[in-house]
């Protein structure tokens, strides 16, 4: 036998080979079964996820050169629609629909008027004989906020008591408060009404004042009851720690219903305090410093309750 011939016999050989293989592969193929991937196995995440972050601290409120502000106070006319009282050294508004825009009133506010009081890109500075920053008088009309600084004059004198807030609403009101920096009184924001927006606003150092009956029960936002659409989201609220004063960072005082979500929230003797009402409370970050503990819910429907964390990652459950 030649070379050729053995090289062509092995060659076929090699192709029969080949075929019986793949004959057999066809015929046992349904056979097999592949073995899937496994499904990835769920992990316990501690650090609630963020929908939206709240504010930083210094970056809201007026943050313009407050030289270029129109000063209002004892020594320079008043706005039409208002006027300066000397005793108590507040600016009451009686116009409807008044806008004031780049103001710094040396001194309180006062709104007895209708309609709806804006005021943006300001500074409202009480405590200069007054003990209001910015009052709310007859019920129904509307406060819009915006972009602005209210806080007290250091040497200004307060009243000790339950304690006024910054902004303070006496009867029922809508409120938009947004991007403000609030500081200095007892309570940052005491409201009561229907669509209530307080979104992305610094709420800080509160002032402690009195004793027992008299002391102060500090809040950084206090809802009154039956206070409906409520919506407190992104704001940056740290009260802080005092016994027998520090209350809540937010305390719905009675049955009232809204969402509080993405904020962050510290100090007093419980963070988040809602008593009766509906509420949906998600994505929250609760600072360290409490009296108690992060939230106490009392009476409360909740509507949903998810992705709230205290600063270390740790879940907050209701």
């Amino acid at each position: 036998m030649t070379r050729l011939n053995r090289w062509l016999l092995g060659a076929g050989a090699a192709i029969v080979v080949g075929v019986l293989l793949q004959v057999v592969l066809e015929s046992t193929r349904s056979d097999i079964t592949v073995a899937a991937e496994p499904e990835p196995t769920s992990t316990t995440v501690l650090r609630a996820p963020r929908k939206s972050q709240p504010v930083e601290p210094g970056t809201v409120g007026f943050m313009g050169d407050e030289s270029t502000l129109t000063v209002i106070d004892d020594a320079n006319d008043a706005p039409p629609g208002t006027i300066w009282v000397d005793d108590g050294q507040y600016l009451a508004v009686n116009a409807d629909d008044l806008v004031l825009d780049g103001v710094y009133i040396v001194g309180g506010l006062d709104f007895y008027g209708s309609g709806t009081l804006t005021i943006r890109n300001s500074v409202i500075e009480g405590g200069h004989g007054g003990w209001q920053t910015i009052m709310l008088r007859d019920t129904g009309n509307r406060l819009e906020l915006s972009d602005s600084t209210l806080r007290w004059h250091q040497a200004g004198i307060q009243s000790p008591g339950s304690g006024p807030g910054s902004i303070q609403i006496s009867g029922r009101h809508s409120v938009s408060i947004v991007r403000n920096d609030i500081s200095g009184m007892p309570d940052g924001i005491q409201v009561t009404g229907d669509d209530i927006v307080i979104t992305d606003n610094w709420i800080h150092d509160q002032i402690v004042l009195g004793e027992g009956a008299n002391a102060t029960h500090n809040d950084g936002i206090q809802l009154y009851e039956g206070s409906t659409n409520v919506f407190i989201s992104r704001n940056h609220i740290d009260i802080g720690v005092v016994e027998g004063h520090t209350n809540g960072a937010v305390f719905a005082s009675g049955p009232s219903s809204g969402e509080v979500s993405n904020n962050y929230l510290a100090g007093g003797g419980y963070s988040l305090r809602l008593s009766g009402g509906e509420w949906s409370v998600t994505g929250n970050v609760f600072g360290p410093d409490h009296l108690f503990n992060y939230a106490t819910i009392a009476d409360v429907e909740i509507g949903e309750w998810s992705d709230n964390a205290a600063y270390d990652g740790t879940i907050v459950n209701p």
